[in-house]
């Protein structure tokens, strides 16, 4: 059997944790020691109400990995054994990504904390910098996008996972393929099968509270004018941690714009064309999706306010 599983952060609606495709919702709860996603309640309670199987995940900034394992669970302390828990190990924001030896001091604090092992999402580089150390004790959730534009809720075949992506060892527990609309993936699990991995001892567990976290102190101060210049150029590489850092979409090749269509699952060439632009549009809600970057634009207004939140647009 397989699940059906749809993950979310703060740029989502509400409304969408009870997509009838989906059987399980993941939901972004942290971000390294500062940030928590203040739809987090919200979503948990319209996706519980709806049936959904749950999870939460904490993305990682590579700081000190315990204290950021501390804030995840100080934040979802009375979520825990309710939800699989996740570690998300991207390039982005993470100063200590390639480091295996910081996923294991955080999911060991995690542990140490709730009696629950993190699975791991990742992409199949993120999979081989872990496996070294955690691949004896975490589920991997692996991310690839094999279609630049796959829409479905049928997932590819296991021979194209298999010709793509490497788990180096990792037990595969889910795929997440498709980032059209809403991120979607597939969970190689029963029901049965999520629940324990969400609670592996089957303690008994009380209504969800997640505690209130200081307002974050903003990373950007841009203006929200919709306009694609230089101050917001550098805010989105500094956010991904691109080279250079320089204010410039070079044209033909941008590093940061390949980092961005790589997030959104489509053609990895580095120009911000079109195709890309309309699906910058469309994974951020915005009208008209026409490929075109007006002035002022809408789809910049709404990644200028992302940023300025430190949260990643894409």
């Amino acid at each position: 059997m397989a699940l059906t599983v749809i993950d979310m952060a703060d740029w989502q609606t509400v409304q969408q944790a009870a997509d009838k495709r989906a059987q399980g919702v993941i939901i972004k709860a942290t971000q390294g020691n500062w940030f928590v996603n203040k739809k987090c309640n919200s979503q948990w309670e319209t996706a519980k109400k709806a049936g959904k199987l749950l999870g939460l995940y904490h993305y990682a900034e590579g700081k000190d990995a315990i204290e950021e394992a501390n804030f995840f669970i100080k934040n979802i302390s009375n979520y825990v054994h309710q939800a699989i828990l996740f570690l998300d190990w991207e390039q982005g924001e993470n100063k200590s990504y390639g480091n295996g030896k910081w996923i294991k001091q955080f999911v060991d604090r995690v542990h140490e904390l709730t009696g629950v092992w993190c699975v791991l999402y990742t992409g199949s580089e993120g999979a081989g910098q872990a496996a070294p150390y955690v691949k004896s004790t975490c589920a991997l959730w692996l991310a690839g996008y094999p279609y630049k534009d796959y829409p479905s809720f049928t997932p590819p075949a296991q021979s194209i996972f298999d010709s793509l992506y490497n788990t180096h060892g990792m037990n595969l527990v889910g795929w997440q393929y498709s980032s059209t609309e809403i991120d979607h993936s597939v969970f190689y699990l029963t029901a049965d099968q999520w629940k324990k991995y969400a609670n592996p001892t089957g303690k008994t567990v009380t209504k969800p509270v997640v505690k209130p976290a200081a307002k974050p102190t903003p990373k950007y101060n841009l203006i929200v004018d919709g306009s694609f210049g230089p101050a917001t150029t550098l805010a989105l590489q500094q956010m991904y941690g691109t080279k250079p850092v320089d204010g410039i979409i070079s044209h033909p090749y941008s590093k940061i714009v390949q980092v961005i269509q790589g997030r959104l699952g489509i053609a990895q060439d580095g120009s911000l064309g079109p195709a890309t632009i309309k699906a910058m549009q469309r994974k951020l809600g915005t009208r008209p999706v026409d490929g075109v970057i007006s002035h002022p634009s809408n789809m910049v207004k709404v990644m200028q306010r992302k940023v300025n939140s430190g949260v990643k647009p894409f």
